[in-house]
């Protein structure tokens, strides 16, 4: 972020960097990704089995997530002085909508085809909440995952996307207020995200401490609140990240890589 704001301070716009920030292709953190969602189908299919801790892998693309998307956010800085939000939002729609409009659709029109008549508008209002990025609200305010619906809704997977779309926006909101303040303070405005993201984490890890029990436990794991502490873990990494790679050698860097991935397969392995 300090050399993300130095270019926001001096109005300079560079298209390469050579600050450390993630920008473009990382096929490491791609290859993470898909890890991740192999880890939770796992857990879905093999229940009680090898990848009982395999709803870990929701955790692990929240945290990636949120460092992508910081990544992208800081690489506008640099290259254009500030966030532009329009441009932002707009390529997280034009990505995301599709293909959620077709998996949507037509998960809808399969349960019309199968279950009863008189589900329709349930099924209906459940697509407009999932297409608006609001499923987890919605689905826990219907009782999804309490028994407050006779069966679990087709959409009811959408919870996820729908918390990672409202922290897309309103993180943004975020890093360009911290641009707006550099430019008047100097590179005190770095300091404004990463507040911003520590007092979020601090605050989700109460929501957890305070949600995660009976009767409440879905309302920690599908609530915002309960889940963007580690979005905002993966923009402090990234918000950070010019002062932590500059102090790695290749060799260290290595070694906490592969420190993580330990980190998260013992989690997978011993955590139920």
């Amino acid at each position: 972020m300090v050399a993300a704001v130095g270019t926001a301070q001096t109005g300079r716009s560079r298209a390469t960097t050579t600050s450390g920030v993630p920008e473009g292709r990382r096929p490491a953190l791609t290859g993470l990704r898909a890890v991740a969602v192999v880890l939770v189908i796992g857990f879905h299919l093999a229940g009680d089995g090898l990848l009982a801790g395999g709803f870990l892998g929701v955790d692990v693309f929240f945290v990636l997530s949120g460092y992508l998307i910081t990544g992208l956010l800081l690489a506008d800085v640099r290259r254009f002085g500030g966030v532009r939000l329009g441009t932002f939002w707009l390529r997280r729609i034009r990505r995301l909508t599709p293909p959620l409009l077709l998996v949507g659709v037509v998960a809808t029109l399969a349960v019309w085809r199968a279950g009863p008549v008189e589900g329709w508008p349930e099924q209906r209002l459940d697509l407009l909440w999932t297409l608006a990025y609001g499923a987890n609200w919605h689905l826990l305010a219907v009782g999804a995952w309490s028994g407050g619906t006779p069966f679990l809704p087709p959409l009811a997977h959408a919870w996820s996307l729908a918390v990672e779309e409202q922290f897309y926006l309103a993180w943004p909101l975020v890093v360009a207020a911290g641009v707006l303040v550099a430019r008047r303070l100097r590179r005190l405005g770095t300091l404004l995200p990463a507040g911003v993201a520590v007092a979020g984490g601090v605050l989700s890890v109460w929501w957890l401490a305070t949600r995660y029990r009976p009767p409440n436990p879905v309302w920690a794991l599908v609530a915002t609140w309960g889940r963007i502490g580690e979005l905002l873990a993966g923009a402090l990494l990234a918000l950070g990240w010019v002062a932590i790679s500059r102090s790695l050698t290749g060799r260290s860097a290595r070694w906490i890589g592969g420190a993580g991935w330990v980190g998260v397969l013992l989690a997978v392995a011993t955590l139920r």
